[in-house]
């Protein structure tokens, strides 16, 4: 599973827009596993016009991050990825007021 599957299944409901950040530590990351033309990060971008991108696999397990961060907007979630010791993870919290269940962040 890419990247973008992942994104897309956490949404679970079509993806409005996305903002990628090819920087880790306030550093730009040009590697294979981050294709995210500087240009484009920090700027909120159609779906369609992102996915592009993430079309890669990655090692979610503990030592370094290797996926990009990313906020991601669906009409009821936003969807951020998640650190602790390295390990990462998406999670979507509610994007307007409703009555839900909040959970915290990270580990």
């Amino acid at each position: 599973m890419t990247f973008a599957d992942e994104i897309e299944k956490e949404a679970g409901e079509p993806i409005i827009a996305i903002v990628m950040d090819g920087h880790h530590n306030g550093t730009f990351i040009s590697s294979p596993i981050r294709h995210i033309p500087e240009k484009l990060a920090g700027t909120v971008m159609e779906w369609k016009d992102a996915r592009q991108y993430l079309e890669y696999e990655y090692d979610s397990s503990y030592g370094s991050v290797e996926c990009s961060a990313i906020t991601a907007w669906t009409e009821n979630k936003v969807i951020v990825v998640v650190e602790y010791d390295g390990a990462s993870w998406l999670q979507a919290t509610q994007r307007n007021p409703v009555d839900h269940d909040p959970d915290t962040f990270g580990g």
